[in-house]
């Protein structure tokens, strides 16, 4: 890909992860951007261009009356950050007011999607 005038070589996976009292969600983002750049380390090196995993997430919980997960996806944005910080990585994340009305129904379950999160890291050479 190229962009602003460089080049990249991007793996990139998509995951959902829970924000339910049981679910660990910053683990399975973890676990998608460690799979994205065990991938792109796979490849063969370009010195040309910057190698990069990417990861999106479209977090999710059961909709419930009695469910917390504005309290949980608070949590989780305060991991993302952390993560962000420590691998000087870039984030972006929208969860818009009326993501509460973004719903999918499964069997006898409502899932909730309240917005979604794109995480950049760079593999390194």
């Amino acid at each position: 890909m190229y962009i602003g005038g460089r080049y990249y070589d991007i793996e990139a996976k998509r995951c959902d992860p829970s924000l339910s009292r049981n679910g660990d969600a910053m683990a399975v983002i973890r676990k998608g951007m460690n799979a994205a750049l065990d991938d792109i380390k796979s490849i063969p090196y370009n010195r040309d261009s910057t190698r990069v995993g990417l990861v999106f997430a479209a977090p999710c919980i059961v909709d419930h009356r009695w469910n917390e997960w504005p309290v949980r996806l608070q949590a989780l944005l305060d991991d993302l950050r952390q993560y962000q910080a420590k691998y000087r990585c870039g984030l972006a994340r929208t969860f818009p007011p009326w993501g509460a009305g973004m719903k999918y129904e499964e069997s006898s379950r409502t899932y909730i999607f309240p917005g979604a999160v794109l995480l950049m890291r760079s593999a390194g050479a």
